[in-house]
């Protein structure tokens, strides 16, 4: 629930960082913007996080 992870975030304190779709396809970009962000917490779908991990 999207609704949901902003309430989440912004109660806690938190900034969320949402990418450009191109960016979130291209592992080595998406890399990028955890590093250079500093994200600590990196939410999405199996489809996505599985292959970025294997990249990784």
């Amino acid at each position: 629930m999207f609704v949901g992870d902003i309430a989440r975030t912004l109660y806690n304190g938190g900034t969320m960082v949402i990418c450009p779709k191109d960016d979130r396809i291209d592992f080595s970009r998406l890399y990028g913007w955890i590093r250079d962000v500093q994200i600590t917490v990196f939410e999405s779908t199996p489809a996505l996080i599985v292959p970025f991990m294997q990249h990784a």
